[in-house]
């Protein structure tokens, strides 16, 4: 039952909970090598899991390297902003963040921040193109992404000296939206609705 005036795809939400459910039973037997993904699209949902939910950022970041050689296309897809978000995964584990973040060799935490940056030059350039070939709205979409960039706190190890201002684990923190997209423009959702914030604890920390 809906209340009247309700515009929000609650059908949709209840499905994406679902299936971040299913994917949350299976993610252990994938990082331990005990089970593999359905396909790079399941890798890049995974993934995603991984870095917006569990903090596990290096393996976020990984699986999205195995679904970006898997399947190109799904990086360069502007709805879904799969490479951006990438980025903020890669990004966080080079600055050491997350679980298993502090484990990490200096080698490792500089490829991470490497890539991250590669990612989003090739982002960069993606949308820069829609930003040539496009309309104003094009444009204006594209600067507001950009402008995402400079504040979004998962990418502060690659932009600031002093690294991420990342609030400690347990403590409450204001959070995008369950499918929202890092980098993206600011109160989207990439599939449909309003992305209010939300703020998440200890609690909630392993899923929506």
């Amino acid at each position: 039952m809906k209340y009247p005036g309700w515009r929000h795809p609650s059908d949709e939400w209840v499905r994406q909970a679902e299936r971040l459910v299913a994917l949350d039973g299976k993610l252990p037997a994938v990082l331990k090598g005990e089970a593999q993904p359905a396909d790079a699209a399941e890798r890049v949902a995974l993934a995603e899991l991984c870095w917006r939910w569990k903090e596990r950022h290096a393996a976020a970041a990984r699986l999205y390297v195995e679904a970006f050689r898997a399947a190109p296309k799904l990086a360069d897809d502007p709805q879904e902003f799969h490479r951006s978000n990438a980025a903020c995964a890669a990004a966080l584990a080079g600055a050491g963040t997350g679980e298993g973040g502090t484990k990490l060799t200096p080698a490792e935490r500089a490829r991470w921040r490497k890539q991250a940056l590669d990612w989003l030059k090739a982002d960069l350039a993606l949308r820069a193109k829609a930003a040539a070939d496009g309309t104003a709205e094009v444009k204006a979409r594209v600067r507001a992404i950009l402008v995402r960039w400079q504040r979004d706190s998962d990418l502060a190890g690659i932009r600031d000296a002093a690294g991420p201002q990342r609030p400690a684990r347990g403590g409450a923190r204001r959070v995008r939206a369950p499918l929202g997209r890092c980098g993206g423009a600011p109160g989207e959702n990439p599939r449909g609705g309003e992305a209010p914030e939300v703020t998440r604890g200890r609690a909630a920390a392993s899923g929506p």
